[in-house]
């Protein structure tokens, strides 16, 4: 599934219940019974290099839980400034390249594990200071995330998303799978949060709609 999502703000989120199979296996090797928003391949590369979208402006939605959110969000204040803003996008090393690709062969093929090294060969391969590796970083980063979910590994699933929003405060991929998490190891409040979130960044995300119906009641 190719995407090219630039990505949007971040913000703390609202957890989850693990399945009845976590009773029985260990955390390590049980995936988050919530569906990754991508699960069956990692979030591409972008083509050509381009300033970071705005927002997608909010679709008319008839759910009345959605419609509420909407509404709340348009009397709170304006988020602060974020502390990183991608300016331009360079293209990734040749090595890193390859090394991605290797990754992104391993997530499709259900190698978890391992795809969660290649992809820390690649963040380590790029350059943190260099504003034009912070797209990429925060996409390895992101996509590590997805792999660690995957295996069940919540909270280090959570702490890359973080970092990944360090670097990309708009990457709403990162927001949503860190509600996913969130819901998993049942912090239903920041899971909440960032379902909220997510839709205020895009009101499409089926996902999201979902995960807030869900925790509604928390």
């Amino acid at each position: 599934e190719e995407e090219e999502e630039r990505s949007k703000v971040t913000s703390p989120g609202k957890q989850t219940k693990l399945s009845s199979q976590s009773e029985t296996q260990s955390p390590s090797k049980i995936p988050c019974t919530r569906p990754d928003p991508t699960p069956s391949q990692p979030d591409p590369e972008p083509v050509t290099p381009k300033t970071v979208p705005e927002p997608a402006p909010k679709s008319e939605v008839n759910d009345p839980v959605i419609e509420e959110v909407n509404q709340e969000m348009e009397v709170e204040e304006a988020p602060s400034k974020p502390e990183r803003q991608i300016i331009h996008i360079l293209p990734l090393p040749e090595k890193v390249v390859k090394i991605k690709a290797e990754a992104s062969t391993l997530f499709i093929n259900g190698s978890y594990g391992d795809a969660v090294s290649k992809y820390t060969e690649c963040v380590n391969g790029l350059d943190k200071d260099n504003t034009g590796h912070w797209y990429h970083i925060s996409l390895l980063l992101s996509n590590r995330a997805a792999c660690k979910s995957k295996i069940g590994q919540c909270t280090e699933c959570i702490k890359d998303c973080n970092d990944s929003l360090v670097y990309n405060p708009r990457f709403f991929k990162s927001v949503l799978r860190r509600a996913i998490a969130y819901e998993n190891i049942e912090n239903y409040k920041k899971a909440y949060e960032d379902y909220r979130l997510t839709i205020v960044i895009d009101s499409s995300q089926v996902s999201a709609q979902q995960g807030l119906r869900r925790l509604v009641r928390y």
